[in-house]
Formats: structure tokens, C-alpha cells, sequence
């Protein structure tokens, strides 16, 4: 208190100052999802009437943990090309550097009410975890850092197939995406390029993970012993 009014400061302070060197803030780009929007029937979904809750409580987990991530995939090209969740998805995703990784985030997943779907590869390569709240699916990717690129992997739980993601160097930006302050690769549109390819604002409903991302590549075989898929609830 000073002068008998009561200050607020951000804590901890030297934290927040670091943050202001790299705390550039982006919007979508409200006409061109407004164009896209004009060409496409409305739609409404589960997914857009509650998704914006489930990555809030999901920020709040991974914030309170201290752990960066972004939103990603599908989640991101939402928010690029139409300023809004895909009506179509069934999930939403984001992205983590694999040195941000905490053996807290499951538990406390667990504890803010979400229940675990699945995990999968190792901390070395294609790690991956699955959660979901309020029906809705949750994917969280780690990413890995190459000289040149950076990548996110996946498994095949049917036969232990492992697919590689090849993405450019970025940064991140801040945004409000439906109301929720999260960061975003920035500059957004190379990111968005390397997964769908030039044709990303064109709606695509039936999507394979396995063949349709434009920077899909085959990336070896588990062996069976090592497949450590754990599941739980299936989705």
C-alpha cells in the first residue's frame, strides 16, 4: 500500500520483465476469416461451444506448472483462417518444447478434472499425450529442435508405425483466442503452409493423420516391447 492505495504488481516481477522483450501480440485476420466465412455454410458444433472452456482449464494447468506450449494443428488453422475453433474437429492441440517437458503435467491434468486417453513414444522421440474434458479431446505434441527444423512425432497404436512432422523455425506471439490469452507460432503462415500446404483454407472434413498433412513423414517402427502405449478411457 501507498498512500493509502493499494498496488498490484506482477509477481514474480523478474519473470513478467523477461516476458516483455518477446511479448508481441497478434489477432487473427478478422477479414480473411470473414471471407472464408462467406464461402462456407455456418456451422456449429460441441466442439465450438465448448472447446474455448476445455483449453482454458487447460492453460491454467500448464500455467500453473510453468510449462510453455502453443496452440497448434487444426486448433491453430482455426484461429488463422477462420478466428475460431474447426466445427468439424474433434479435438483441440497444442504444442510443447520437449525441454518444457514435467512429470507433473499428467497429475495435474488428472487433478483439474481431466482423465488420461493415452500416452505414447518416448521423452527421446515422438512423445505424445492424450487427455479429455467435457467429451472434448485434448492432444498435447512435444516438439523437438533440429539445427535446420523443428519436428513433432506421433504413433500408430495399431502397429507401432511413427510419423515424423517436419516444421520451419518460429517464434510465438500472444493472441485472444476466444477469450483465452495463449501463444501461437509466429509468423503463423509458414507453420500453417508445412502442415496443410497451399491449399489450407480450403476445408478438408475427412482428415488421415497419417497421410494427409503435407509434412508427414514415415519415421521407423517401435519395437513391439517398446511401443509403452498406455491408455486409459478410450475416446
Amino acid at each position: 500500500m501507498v498512500d493509502g492505495i493499494w498496488l498490484y504488481l506482477p509477481h514474480p516481477v523478474e519473470q513478467f520483465l523477461a516476458q516483455v522483450l518477446k511479448a508481441k501480440f497478434t489477432e487473427c485476420d478478422y477479414q480473411g476469416a470473414q471471407a472464408y466465412l462467406s464461402q462456407t455454410l455456418p456451422e456449429g458444433s460441441y466442439l465450438t461451444r465448448n472447446g474455448a472452456q476445455v483449453l482454458y482449464q487447460a492453460k491454467r494447468v500448464l500455467d500453473h506448472l510453468g510449462v510453455l506450449f502453443w496452440i497448434s494443428g487444426g486448433t491453430c488453422l482455426g484461429w488463422y483462417r477462420q478466428c475460431g475453433l474447426i466445427p468439424y474437429s474433434n479435438d483441440i492441440d497444442v504444442e510443447i518444447p520437449i525441454q518444457h517437458y514435467s512429470a507433473n503435467i499428467v497429475p495435474a491434468f488428472l487433478k483439474a478434472g481431466f482423465k488420461l486417453v493415452h500416452v505414447k513414444g518416448k521423452r527421446s522421440d515422438s512423445y505424445q499425450i492424450a487427455m479429455i474434458a467435457n467429451n472434448i479431446k485434448f492432444d498435447v505434441y512435444f516438439i523437438y529442435e533440429e539445427k535446420t527444423h523443428r519436428w513433432v512425432g506421433t504413433t500408430d497404436s495399431t502397429n507401432g508405425k511413427k510419423y515424423k512432422y517436419i516444421l520451419p523455425k518460429f517464434d510465438t506471439c500472444w493472441t485472444d483466442f476466444k477469450g483465452c490469452r495463449v501463444r501461437v507460432p509466429c509468423p503463423t503462415l509458414p507453420y500453417i503452409t508445412a502442415y496443410y500446404g497451399e491449399n489450407w483454407n480450403t476445408s478438408v472434413k475427412r482428415w488421415n493423420w497419417r497421410r494427409s498433412n503435407s509434412n508427414a513423414q514415415k519415421n521407423g517402427v517401435w519395437p513391439k516391447d517398446e511401443w509403452k502405449i498406455k491408455k486409459s478411457n478410450r475416446f
